[in-house]
């Protein structure tokens, strides 16, 4: 003897097994998916360095890259009250070289959303080391 079920008890239990999962996958989402507030550096020669809130967040070391994609994620950071995000490249001293460039390359991801792309170059003089840029940004109020 089969299971006997009715049109309209097949739709219910179709219909309820679709709100299931609709609810279960929504939660499954809300719960993985953060807001990014984040600094995605693409280019540091030679070091950089986040604040937010005058607080060092990142530390890149000493370094020449040209090809990164170094994320500094900013969300346990940030406060429920207005945010200031600092970007500090030092230049490394070189004694022995005739000129000394520098450059730094990031973009900006707020609230979720690419809120800018930042790309300064330069050159320090003949050996000279030291801080080249510093921006502080405005985060504001995330929450």
């Amino acid at each position: 003897m089969g299971l006997s079920i009715s049109k309209k008890q097949l739709a219910k239990i179709f219909l309820l097994t679709l709100i299931y999962v609709g609810v279960s996958s929504n939660n499954i989402f809300a719960q993985n998916d953060t807001v990014k507030n984040a600094i995605i550096f693409n280019v540091i020669d030679n070091q950089a360095q986040v604040f937010v809130n005058d607080e060092l967040i990142f530390d890149s070391g000493v370094m020449a890259k040209f090809d990164l994609q170094l994320e500094v994620d900013l969300n346990k950071y940030l406060i429920k009250a207005k945010n200031v995000v600092k970007i500090v490249l030092n230049n490394a001293l070189c004694e022995d070289c005739m000129s000394n460039p520098w450059s730094v390359s990031y973009e900006i991801y707020e609230n979720g959303e690419l809120a800018d792309y930042i790309y300064e170059s330069g050159e320090n003089g003949k050996g000279l080391g030291g801080e080249v840029y510093n921006e502080s940004l405005d985060w504001g109020n995330i929450f």
